[in-house]
C-alpha cells in the first residue's frame, strides 16, 4: 500500500514535469529563434558595413555581451531540460517498475482471490459435512437414548425374570420337598406304619378352574394332611421329624367335628356374594368339616372394589378373596396386587385313584 502512495506520487510528478516540458522546449526554441535572428542582424550589419566594422565593434561587442546573459539563461535551460528529461526518463522507469508491482499485487490479488474462492468453497463443503455429521451424532444421540432406554427396560425384564425364575426355583423347591413329604406319608400308609391318614387337604376336594387363584389364595392350608384323630396326627409328625422331611400341619376330623354346625348354619352374605367353602366340592362329605376349618366363612368377590365395598358392610367384618387373589382380612388388613398370584393349590376334578392307589 505504501509503494502505491509513492508510485502514485512519483507519476504526478512525473506528469507535472511532463506538462512544464513543452513550455521550457518553446522557451528554448524562442531564445533560440531569438539568438539566430540577433546573429543574423549582426551579420548583416557587419556585412553591410564592413568599412564601419571598427566604428561598429563597440555596438557588436555589446550586443556580443547582450547575449552572454541569453546564452548562460540558454544553457541553464538546457540544464533543466535536461534534468527534466533526466527526471522524466527515471519517472518513466520507476513508473514501468511501479506498474509491475502493480501487476505483481494484481495477479497476487488474483490469486489469492482464487484460493478464498477455493477456502469458502472447501468450508462450505465443511459445514455441510459437519450439519452432516451433527445429525449423525444427534442420531447417534439419540439411539443411544432409545437402546439405553430398551437396555434398562431389558434390565429391568431379566431382573424380573430372574425374580421370578428365583421364585420359581423356590416353589419348585418347596414343592419338591412337600411332594417328597406328602409322598412319603403316602407309602407310609400304604404300608400301615402311618394309620388314619386321608391324605392332604388340597387333594380331597375340586373346585371350578375360575376360584383356582381365590382358593389358593385364601386357604394356606391346602398342603395339610387330614388324619383321623390326634393320636394319628401325632404319628404323621413323628414320622416326618425323625425323617427330616421338613414341617407340615395336620388336620384332626376329631377335633374339628363339632364345626359341622355352623358350616351348615344359614348365613345371609353381603350382595349375596358366594362363600369360598360352598363352591368347594369335598370328594367324601366328611371332609367338608375340614375345608370350612380352613376358609371359614372367607367370601369371593369378583374385584377388590366390590370386596371392599363387601368387607365392611354391617356390623360384621367379613373376610374375602378377589378373583385375582387380592385378600381383605377380617381385621381390614389387605394384600395382593403382586405380579405372582397363587394357583394350583386345588384342581377342577378328582383323580380317578385314591392316594393310596397312586404310587408317587
Amino acid at each position: 500500500e505504501k509503494d502505491t502512495e509513492q508510485a502514485k506520487k512519483l507519476v504526478a510528478d512525473a506528469e507535472q514535469l511532463r506538462n512544464a516540458a513543452p513550455q521550457r522546449e518553446q522557451e528554448l526554441e524562442s531564445l533560440e529563434k531569438h539568438r539566430i535572428a540577433v546573429t543574423q542582424k549582426v551579420d548583416k550589419i557587419y556585412a553591410g558595413h564592413k568599412g564601419k566594422a571598427e566604428k561598429l565593434r563597440p555596438q557588436k561587442e555589446a550586443k556580443e555581451k547582450e547575449l552572454v546573459p541569453l546564452q548562460q539563461k540558454l544553457s541553464e535551460v538546457q540544464k533543466v531540460v535536461s534534468v527534466a528529461q533526466t527526471e522524466v526518463q527515471f519517472l518513466r522507469e520507476k513508473t514501468t517498475q511501479v506498474q509491475e508491482q502493480i501487476d505483481e499485487l494484481k495477479r497476487a490479488h488474483d490469486e489469492c482471490t482464487s484460493r478464498v474462492n477455493a477456502r469458502e468453497a472447501e468450508a462450505k463443503e465443511a459445514g455441510k459435512l459437519k450439519n452432516e455429521r451433527l445429525k449423525l451424532t444427534s442420531d447417534a444421540k439419540e439411539r443411544l437414548k432409545t437402546v439405553g432406554k430398551q437396555l434398562e427396560e431389558v434390565t429391568t425384564e431379566v431382573g424380573a425374570t430372574r425374580a421370578k425364575a428365583e421364585e420359581a426355583r423356590s416353589q419348585a423347591e418347596e414343592e419338591g420337598t412337600r411332594g417328597r413329604l406328602i409322598k412319603a406319608v403316602y407309602e407310609e400308609s400304604r404300608a400301615g406304619r402311618l394309620k388314619g391318614v386321608h391324605g392332604r387337604l388340597g387333594d380331597l376336594g375340586t373346585i371350578p378352574k375360575k376360584y383356582d387363584v381365590a382358593v389358593s389364595t385364601a386357604c394356606g392350608m391346602l398342603d395339610a394332611i387330614v388324619v383321623d384323630s390326634t393320636e394319628d396326627a401325632q404319628a404323621v409328625i413323628q414320622f416326618i421329624r425323625r425323617n427330616e422331611l421338613g414341617r407340615t400341619t395336620c388336620i384332626a376330623l376329631d377335633k374339628i367335628k363339632e364345626r359341622e354346625r355352623e358350616m351348615n348354619m344359614p348365613i345371609d352374605t353381603p350382595e349375596g356374594v358366594a362363600r369360598l367353602v360352598d363352591l368347594i366340592k369335598p370328594a367324601q362329605p366328611q371332609y367338608a368339616v375340614a375345608f370350612f376349618f380352613a376358609v371359614q366363612h372367607t367370601l369371593v368377590a369378583q374385584d377388590l372394589t366390590q370386596a371392599t365395598r363387601i368387607s365392611m358392610q354391617g356390623k360384621k367384618r367379613w373376610r374375602v378373596v378377589t378373583l385375582e387373589g387380592g385378600l381383605i382380612d377380617a381385621s381390614g388388613t389387605m394384600s395382593g396386587g403382586g405380579n405372582q398370584v397363587q394357583k394350583g393349590g386345588m384342581r377342577a376334578s378328582l383323580c380317578l385313584y385314591s392316594p393310596e392307589e397312586v404310587k408317587l
